[in-house]
């Protein structure tokens, strides 16, 4: 009899709670559902949006993995002294990134890869004595900030479709031959100290030398002939 009794009483308990849960479920989907019905997008909080009379969040497909990633910029660490004493010559497909910060680094000549952005940082002294071939890159820019850098190896820059600046502000230079005359837009300034800074000037497009001397400006009427 004791049984009996204890298992009705569990059979009770059971029923109450189920009852109990049920009641508590009805009660939050019917508000969940109130609180996400619409008629527009004005009745929805953002991100959500109006849908089918139900406010819905957005879901955003997966990144295609078979899409080919874009390139990352191929970065050259030229930083001690008398680093990458060879030629440089930057891998196809990617900007190039060369960093010759170490004195007398990247003594060999650099080569840009064609239809790619190439930026080189001659900061050491000496760096980058050696020559800069960026007449076939995108895009040239050239920074010679180091005393004495860019000084001996011709620097080649621009190809009718491609701009390119060059900043001469190290001591003494930019003393090599700098043509970028075929360039669709040349920016050089010669802002270093030194009386040799830029010398002998560089060759600028027809026209597009800089007012102050020694340069060339892209700012001119005419001297900026880039597609785009």
């Amino acid at each position: 009899m004791a049984n009996r009794l204890i298992a009705l009483a569990d059979g009770a308990v059971r029923a109450v709670l189920a009852l109990a849960l049920a009641t508590f479920t009805s009660a939050c989907v019917d508000a969940r559902s109130d609180a996400f019905r619409c008629s527009s997008n004005s009745d929805c909080e953002a991100p959500r949006t109006c849908e089918s009379n139900w406010c819905v969040l957005e879901v955003s497909e997966p990144p295609d993995a078979s899409a080919e990633p874009l390139p990352e910029p191929a970065g050259i660490d030229c930083t001690r002294n008398d680093s990458c004493p060879d030629a440089i010559t930057c891998a196809a497909g990617a900007p190039c990134a060369i960093n010759c910060g170490g004195d007398k680094a990247c003594a060999g000549l650099i080569t840009c890869a064609a239809g790619q952005d190439c930026t080189i940082f001659c900061g050491g002294r000496d760096s980058c004595a050696g020559g800069i071939d960026c007449s076939n890159a995108s895009a040239c820019n050239l920074l010679c900030t180091g005393e004495k850098a860019c000084e001996k190896g011709a620097v080649a820059c621009g190809n009718g479709q491609a701009p390119c600046t060059i900043d001469c502000s190290g001591k003494d230079s930019c003393r090599a031959d700098i043509d970028c005359s075929d360039s669709c837009a040349c920016d050089i300034s010669c802002t270093g100290e030194g009386r040799n800074v830029c010398n002998p000037g560089p060759l600028c497009p027809a026209g597009c030398d800089a007012l102050d001397g020694g340069g060339c400006d892209s700012s001119a009427a005419g001297c900026n002939a880039c597609p785009g």
